[in-house]
């Protein structure tokens, strides 16, 4: 047998016993004479029988050798396991835009650390002006449709109004201000901030904002390219909350407990060393490598740790007191770990072994006794229930609850999705439901009263099949065409263009269409109880005569055959 033997430790001519031993030490490189074995192994290695060899002062001289004494120490079972640096998804976040666009600038790279709430892009789209122009429109309507249910107040409070006509302006400013809401929240979406908005400042681009605070890991969107919701411009990393995610196999398992300390190294720089505490054990395996994950809080200095790094681990177990030596007392051959032991005992001479006479026994019968056959077998456990979470409406994810290997209860909050947009929408809804219920309730009302329903009509009343319909009557049927009030608005239509074409003398034109009109000649029709004059006026002068129409049984019924001409302004 060969030995590597440095510096063991005696000082005279002795007499040594070499144990071989299988105590595993990880100790670090470099380690001094006076550094203890950091690790002990479980499992007592096979006795094997000591060789004694005898060394003189000369040897012992020459090899260096000095003596130690073998001390009882508190050393630390450890187990060794793979893992990977983390951050938790709700301390990871895509900036993107909830409006689509193009990018015009870009203010951030890869590596700039942001803030929650800085500018780290803009992006231009004309539609963001049309949005800012409807909520300027609307809160002028507001303020015409807040008169307007003034005046019919006090119509209705003088008894000079209809209940209809007020409902209707309440109806009407209860839509407007639903609406306005709902654009003052999607402005505000957009970084708007709609109590400064007015004609003089609208604004061409909006901003894109960090989610929060952090160190920008990744940039998706470069300047002139078209992003969306779905289309992230960058993803922020916020490292404050980095941990360790160790792979522990499934034997090993039972012996991890919270609270225990876990040394680190990275793997591509294993220079210093990092210490975590557990803080979460998985109940599940990791994908198909049949290991648990478990989660490491770091602790001290995180300078250097980035997200996704390799890492090995050593989880420190209980401490034990057991003899320890140096390492520098341990040798190593063969793959076998020896230390010498001073011994008063000599080295035996070596003889030849005479012969033993065979050993005879006498046999009687068996001895009966009840024993226990065991047989064991592989099996795996299994969860009886797997369950996939996900959101029944698509949206903008705003919040994140739970982390991974987290236990959840039912019904627990775990996510949110931004919910402004859904809710105006949901008032939206509301204000049309509320105008809907009015007409009806208008509707039954008068319905319910019994009272005659009389309507004027601006034309010959299209039930009537008599003279004045004539003509309209047989051009509907050769075109196949309805017989409607908006058909006899179409009709008259085609015939003032036609008489007005007929009578120009000289090319068709536009401008010669309109001075054609403009001559204020009457333009008399059967089925128009006034005639048609075109001409400029500072605005529109409705037809002055009409016939009284009443619903009887569901059907409209002529209650005055001449027409009714109202007399001329003063």
């Amino acid at each position: 047998m060969k030995f590597n033997i440095n510096k063991i430790t005696f000082v005279t001519v002795i007499t040594v016993v070499i144990l071989a031993f299988s105590a595993c030490n990880n100790h670090k490189d470099g380690d001094g004479q006076n550094q203890e074995a950091k690790e002990i192994q479980k499992e007592e290695a096979h006795e094997e029988v000591p060789t004694i060899a005898t060394l003189s002062e000369e040897q012992l001289k020459i090899v260096g050798i000095k003596i130690g004494t073998i001390e009882h120490r508190e050393l630390s079972a450890t187990i060794k396991a793979n893992g990977n640096l983390n951050v938790p998804n709700n301390n990871k976040a895509n900036a993107t835009s909830l409006y689509g666009g193009v990018i015009r600038t870009l203010k951030v790279q890869i590596g700039d650390y942001v803030r929650k709430g800085e500018i780290i892009a803009t992006i231009a789209n004309p539609q963001f002006i049309q949005l800012q122009e409807e909520y300027l429109s609307i809160v002028s309507r507001i303020t015409f449709a807040e008169q307007e249910l003034s005046r019919q107040k006090e119509l209705y409070e003088g008894n000079a109004g209809a209940k209809k006509n007020l409902q209707s302006a309440t109806a009407e400013l209860n839509s407007l201000r639903t609406r306005k809401a709902s654009l003052h929240q999607q402005l505000q979406l957009m970084g708007i901030n709609p109590s400064t908005l007015s004609n003089s400042n609208l604004k061409s681009a909006l901003t894109v904002n960090s989610p929060l605070n952090g160190t920008v890991s990744n940039v998706f969107a470069k300047i002139g390219s078209y992003v969306d919701v779905s289309s992230p411009v960058i993803e922020v990393v916020d490292n404050s909350s980095l941990h360790l995610d160790l792979q522990v196999f499934e034997k090993d398992l039972p012996q991890i407990k919270i609270g225990q300390t876990i040394h680190f190294r990275l793997t591509n720089n294993p220079a210093t060393e990092y210490e975590a505490t557990v803080f979460n054990i998985g109940s599940s395996f990791q994908n198909e490598s049949k290991t648990i994950a478990v989660r490491c809080r770091i602790k001290g200095n995180k300078n250097g740790l980035i997200d996704g790094m390799n890492i090995t681990g050593i989880v420190s177990l209980s401490n034990v007191t057991t003899p320890a030596v140096p390492n520098d007392a341990i040798v190593n051959t063969d793959g076998k770990y020896f230390i010498f032991v001073q011994t008063d005992k000599k080295a035996e001479e070596h003889h030849e072994e005479e012969k033993e006479e065979p050993v005879h026994y006498s046999v009687t019968s068996p001895l009966q006794k009840d024993t226990t056959i065991v047989k064991e077998y592989v099996s795996q456990i299994r969860a009886i229930s797997h369950i996939e979470l996900r959101a029944l409406e698509r949206g903008y994810l705003q919040k994140i609850y739970v982390d991974e290997g987290q236990t959840v209860k039912k019904g627990q909050l775990m996510f949110q999705i931004m919910p402004m947009v859904y809710q105006a929408e949901q008032q939206k809804a509301q204000a049309e439901a509320n105008f809907a219920e009015i007409e009806y309730k208008n509707t039954k009302a008068l319905a319910d009263s019994k009272q005659p329903v009389y309507v004027g009509t601006e034309w010959e009343p299209y039930t009537e099949n008599n003279e004045a319909n004539a003509d309209w009557i047989k051009t509907m049927d050769k075109a196949g065409l309805a017989k409607t009030a908006f058909s006899q608005g179409g009709y008259l239509a085609a015939k003032v263009m036609i008489d007005t074409i007929s009578g120009i003398d000289g090319e068709v034109t536009r401008d010669a269409v309109t001075s054609a009109l403009k001559e204020g000649k009457e333009l008399h029709y059967s089925l128009a109880g006034s005639p048609y004059v075109f001409g400029d006026a500072r605005a529109h002068s409705p037809m002055k005569s009409t016939k009284i129409m009443q619903l009887v049984d569901g059907k409209w019924t002529v209650k005055t055959p001449d027409w009714y001409t109202l007399a001329k302004a003063k």
